[in-house]
């Protein structure tokens, strides 16, 4: 471990704009073992993904922001650095649920949050990212929730819970002048998210399609409006039971093609395709009723392209499966009236 990291500290010295090195040391501080070691010993070894997850915890968390966050002090508009350390956040607050349900502090902390968001009307908290000042050995106090952003632990451990540090982090990276209007690293945030085991689940995604539908260069964008109207058929209700079961794999290791999955099945999925085929004809109607003239023509154009394509990767998918001839044919169906 000490080789690797020594290594990779020299090579940051000397390439200082490589992202790619800063993320390959936070992810080593966070799980030294690589993926392909898992792999090799999961036969022989049986804990292996229980082991493996323990890598993931608290007190490997502040070198691995530190280091994200030299990096987008040297790069601030990129994507990957953003992307990374916001999925070192996420799991964070995550590390910080478990620990607390431990101590059997979390059902109170939880409490204290809805009492909060009831008085206050919904408004929740302002606080910033940490900016890892000082020594060391603050980290550790700071990680505990102890005293941790201001005096007072409980109000810091209130807004973690609450997932006010995530999107304090998310609209920070929304305003950076090279990402205000990146919908690739906002689709990135919507794979991650999906597939993300985190009770924040909601709370982000709806945090990213809110700023979708109100960033002035995206809030017009077909594919941006398209995900959104689709988010009902991929967005998955969040469970403790399932999604905690390997929590310190998927924080460093998210599952592949997760935003993918389809999150409703049967007959709820052709009821959920309805309505995104409805809502997809009424967003179309509003939208040009907002435009003109060639613009228009040029708006509608590409939004035929793009629901053309959404029917058809649908038709391909329901393929796949002869029996379902309703879902198969219901986009179609819908659209055409």
């Amino acid at each position: 471990m000490g080789l690797i990291m020594g290594r990779l500290s020299r090579a940051l010295q000397l390439h200082p704009l490589e992202p790619v090195l800063y993320i390959l040391l936070s992810q080593h501080y966070l799980d030294p073992l690589p993926p392909s070691h898992k792999r090799s010993t999961a036969s022989s070894t049986p804990t292996t993904s229980s082991s493996s997850s323990s890598t993931f915890s608290i007190e490997n968390i502040p070198p691995a922001r530190k280091t994200l966050l030299l990096g987008l002090r040297f790069l601030p508009e990129n994507r990957d650095l953003w992307v990374e350390y916001i999925k070192l956040e996420v799991g964070w607050v995550e590390a910080l649920r478990r620990r607390w349900r431990v101590l059997g502090i979390l059902d109170e902390v939880e409490r204290g949050v809805k009492k909060e968001v009831e008085v206050e009307g919904g408004e929740g908290f302002q606080l910033d990212p940490p900016t890892n000042d000082g020594d060391d050995a603050d980290d550790d106090e700071r990680d505990t929730g102890k005293g941790a952003f201001g005096e007072s632990g409980e109000s810091a451990r209130k807004q973690l819970v609450d997932g006010q540090l995530v999107l304090t982090v998310l609209n920070n990276s929304f305003a950076r002048p090279g990402l205000r209007n990146d919908l690739g690293y906002r689709l990135r945030l919507i794979q991650l998210f999906r597939g993300y085991p985190t009770g924040l689940r909601d709370k982000l995604l709806r945090c990213v399609y809110g700023d979708m539908m109100q960033s002035p260069g995206l809030k017009r964008d077909c594919t941006a409006r398209r995900v959104v109207l689709e988010s009902g058929l991929f967005d998955r209700v969040y469970d403790p039971e399932v999604d905690e079961r390997e929590v310190g794999v998927k924080l460093v290791h998210p599952v592949e093609g997760e935003s993918e999955r389809i999150a409703v099945e049967g007959e709820e999925k052709v009821k959920v395709i309805s309505r995104v085929v409805k809502a997809l004809k009424a967003d179309q109607e509003d939208v040009e009723g907002e435009l003109v003239g060639e613009e228009r023509e040029r708006w509608r154009a590409a939004w035929d392209e793009v629901v053309g394509d959404w029917i058809l990767r649908w038709a391909g998918r329901m393929r796949e499966d002869e029996n379902d001839l309703v879902s198969l044919c219901a986009p179609y169906l819908i659209w055409r009236g």
